[in-house]
């Protein structure tokens, strides 16, 4: 068992009243506010002990966090453990940071003095090691939104190009609605439009405006005629090419947007990860 000196060292009295001083100021919170400010503060001195006892690392650093959040002006000791806590559960820079504190006020007579060095190494190893993965992860980040963005473009190329084929659905893609109603948009404009000219082949015959060159033909009503092929074309083809243009149309969106996402999902992530990398380069 350590003890206020084991933890505290000879400043262990001088905390001890900072801590009944800092309770008594700030309103408690937690579900032992009820117990007197020394039993609070022995509870939270018995469970720091056994935290780093049986090597609980989160539990030691969450009960160092309880201690400074009383408003409490910690002994350097307590950098060292939460040094210690921040290396064993892989936080480098944080390791780092709260070792200089303890070692730019430690002596080096301390018990603790060359540990903090030893694990100052380690933290210092780890840093850079995950400041490298960090590096890595922005490079790839980068080139995932690259590729996304390409492919997107790429997409809404194809998008526009069936678009500009039909107005309706050109306009249809600037306004908010359904995709029930733009996939119905497309058949019915895809059909209109066939529709409108095998009616216009029709008219053509029924008046004798026929293609030159082929007039024999058409009288005849040969699919030598290119009205009369036109007309057949769309009895056997018509249906069956609108409904790939809308497959087309369906999946070139979807497409779009999946990459349209997926360069929303990695912008994001990669500026967390330029926030957290950040922390390593602080301004000089």
């Amino acid at each position: 068992m350590f003890g206020y000196a084991q933890l505290f060292g000879n400043k262990a009295t001088i905390f001890l009243c900072s801590f009944i001083i800092a309770v008594s100021v700030f309103a408690p919170s937690s579900a032992h506010a009820q117990l007197p400010p020394k039993v609070q503060f022995d509870l939270a001195l018995r469970q720091l002990e056994q935290a780093i006892e049986n090597n609980q690392w989160s539990e030691t650093l969450q009960v160092i966090k309880k201690l400074e959040d009383q408003g409490l002006e910690l002994p350097a000791i307590m950098h060292y453990y939460k040094g210690r806590a921040y290396v064993e559960t892989g936080k480098g820079l944080l390791a780092t940071k709260a070792l200089e504190a303890y070692l730019g006020t430690a002596s080096d007579t301390d018990a603790k003095y060359t540990e903090a060095l030893d694990l100052y190494t380690r933290a210092t190893k780890r840093k850079e090691q995950q400041k490298s993965w960090l590096e890595a992860d922005i490079k790839k980040l980068k080139s995932a939104i690259h590729n996304a963005e390409s492919r997107s473009r790429t997409h809404w190329d194809a998008f526009r190009y069936i678009a500009s084929n039909w107005p309706l659905l050109y306009e249809l893609s600037q306004v908010r609605i359904s995709e029930a109603d733009i996939e119905y948009g497309l058949e019915s404009e895809c059909e209109a439009a066939w529709k409108a000219s095998v009616a216009e082949a029709e008219r053509k015959l029924q008046n004798g405006d026929y293609p030159k060159r082929q007039r024999k033909h058409c009288k005849k009503r040969s699919n030598l005629c290119n009205l009369v092929d036109e007309m057949n074309d769309y009895k056997t083809r018509g249906p069956k090419v609108c409904r790939s243009m809308h497959r087309d149309w369906v999946s070139t969106r979807y497409k779009y947007n999946e990459q349209r996402n997926i360069v929303l999902t990695k912008t994001a992530e990669l500026e967390k990860k330029q926030a957290e990398l950040a922390a390593y380069n602080p301004a000089q």
